[in-house]
């Protein structure tokens, strides 16, 4: 066999090697961007699904979630369009051109939900039950995704992919036996394995090419892993204020329990009569309040301490930093007295109160939903008064479960006519 056909075959089977190499790669980073995307879809319609039960079961007009959606559809090119039915009434949110698909082309459990049902189904659907006074309701939320987007990023992906295989291709093509042999299989095999994160950055190679491609290898990674990282972020990020929301305070505090650090509070923050501003001034100055209200628990939320919104003027705080109740109970009253200072919003001057209700780990629960549920229960009582602080204690509970039982005895009690009346004289 001669030289040049030998060198021709080792290149042909390089050719072959690299082509194995770079689908695999590809096909992994594809795999984590699916995965992401349908992480982010969970998340986005599990937190809408939180915050539609909130809203309606204070006001069943479907009318004032538009504006969430439509705050929806513009911060994320994800969202194609949402559509709210109830009955005979609809209301759209992005995307005017879409339509209500056939069953067949719905994906209705959003437990089992995986990428291929984004790509696939036409809609996303989900059921939304609430309360108006002792009757359960019901609405049905679509959700069209932007699968333009996705096939955009996908197509931008492989692209990379493709511009640093034909780039490496033509590199090897003139190399003769020797550099085959010694300058490029083995600095190949070494890309290969720093591109799995096997090993560190390789040293310089002596063919400056592959110097190139190593670099250019960096960057590539360096992108994506930014943003992987944004997309990510994304999904334990609030839209609007950019504090953690639910899911990353999940993670925090069940990180938290799991190192045993010690004692840290669950502080529930509501804003006291926050209707009013979004009903008076409208929506847009009430998530300018939203804003500012999270810059000042951010301020008085230390570097290894967690600031979070969970609903629309809902907020969670996990405090480590103190050194006792009476500590942590002067922090608290800062921050109120911090929330209750005038707020300008152009021209507007608006006052707000909060209320905070307090559980703390490990003394009251020592999980992540009772810790909340009990902080949820202290806010309760605080939001009787406004503009005060309550600690979860064991009569507060007892209260709850016993206007909870009464509610929930009252109906059958009216069904039996086991009301009695009396009358006193004046």
């Amino acid at each position: 066999m001669k030289i040049s056909n030998f060198i021709l075959f080792v290149n042909l089977f390089i050719v072959i090697l690299l082509s194995a190499y770079f689908y695999l790669i590809f096909n992994y980073q594809k795999k984590e961007y699916e995965s992401i995307i349908t992480n982010q879809v969970k998340s986005e319609l599990t937190e809408l699904k939180y915050i539609f039960e909130k809203i309606l079961n204070k006001n069943d007009d479907i009318v004032l979630l538009k504006p969430l959606l439509d705050r929806k559809i513009a911060s994320n090119e994800l969202n194609r369009a949402y559509i709210i039915k109830q009955k005979n009434k609809i209301i759209k949110s992005g995307d005017f051109n879409v339509k209500i698909p056939s069953n067949d082309s719905i994906k209705f459990n959003l437990s089992n939900l995986n990428f291929r049902d984004i790509l696939n189904k036409n809609a996303i659907e989900i059921k939304i039950n609430f309360f108006k006074g002792n009757k359960e309701k019901a609405l049905n939320l679509y959700y069209f995704v932007n699968k333009n987007y996705i096939n955009q990023e996908l197509l931008q992906l492989k692209a990379i992919y493709i511009v640093f295989y034909l780039f490496l291709l033509f590199g090897i093509i003139y190399f003769t036996y020797y550099i085959n042999k010694k300058y490029i299989v083995k600095p190949l095999n070494m890309l290969k394995d720093y591109s799995l994160q096997k090993i560190s950055k390789p040293k310089d190679f002596y063919i400056s090419e592959f110097n190139e491609i190593q670099e250019a290898l960096s960057e590539t990674f360096s992108k994506l892993r930014k943003t992987i990282d944004n997309l990510y972020k994304s999904a334990i990020t609030d839209s609007l204020t950019r504090l953690a929301n639910r899911r990353r305070l999940r993670e925090y505090v069940k990180e938290l329990i799991q190192k045993r650090e010690g004692e840290f509070a669950v502080i529930y923050v509501d804003l006291d009569n926050f209707k009013e501003i979004n009903d008076y001034y409208g929506h847009s100055v009430g998530d300018e309040v939203i804003i500012k209200i999270a810059e000042i628990l951010t301020k008085y939320t230390y570097k290894y301490e967690l600031s979070s919104r969970i609903g629309g003027d809902e907020f969670v705080l996990i405090w480590k930093e103190y050194i006792n109740k009476g500590d942590l109970n002067y922090r608290m009253k800062q921050l109120l007295k911090h929330i209750s200072e005038p707020i300008s919003i152009g021209e507007l001057t608006l006052n707000v109160t909060a209320s905070i209700g307090v559980s703390i780990y490990p003394y009251d629960a020592e999980s992540f939903d009772e810790l909340l549920r009990k902080a949820d229960i202290a806010l309760r009582e605080a939001k009787y008064k406004k503009n005060s602080i309550i600690f979860f204690n064991t009569e507060l509970d007892k209260k709850i479960q016993k206007e909870i039982k009464i509610k929930n005895e009252l109906p059958k009690a009216l069904e039996n006519d086991e009301f009695k009346f009396f009358f006193s004289q004046k």
